[in-house]
């Protein structure tokens, strides 16, 4: 063999520890996530629980009391998005389905300045389902900010 060959095959091995290493870290990191984010919750039964819900979570997170948040409802998955400056938007899901960790959740994404971003390539979709869903998911269990 020569130098060339045997320096290939030890990136190929490399490469390939590289990448099953990588698929179980993020194995763990989804499943750790996931219990995180199951974890059960105290449903929102009225609309005035609702809304202090809101402005509770509003000052938990720092948001701005000059911030208008809409809320809707509908079969979409939930989310939260910039409508213009310091009007945002966020679908709860149905409104049968609906506990104080999916409106923790949302209003973070908010807070953080997820809902300003609207991932548009690939990497930006993989930014936002391996790093700020993640976030928005902890902070809706345990009321943590990272």
């Amino acid at each position: 063999m020569t130098l060339i060959m045997v320096k290939t095959a030890r990136v190929k091995k490399l490469f390939s520890k590289l990448i099953f290493s990588t698929g179980i870290l993020l194995a763990s990191y989804n499943y750790l996530v996931n219990i995180v984010g199951g974890l059960p919750s105290k449903p929102i039964k009225t609309f005035s629980e609702l809304e202090r819900v809101i402005e509770e979570e509003k000052i938990r997170l720092g948001i701005g009391e000059h911030t208008d948040i809409g809320i809707c409802f509908s079969d979409k998955r939930p989310y939260a998005r910039r409508i213009r400056d310091n009007d945002y938007e966020i679908n709860l899901g149905l409104p049968e389905d609906l506990d104080f960790k999916a409106v923790r959740h949302e209003l973070y994404h908010v807070a953080a300045g997820h809902a300003d971003q609207d991932p548009k390539s690939f990497l930006e979709s993989l930014k936002y389902f391996l790093i700020y869903e993640p976030k928005a998911i902890i902070y809706q269990a345990t009321g943590i900010r990272l």
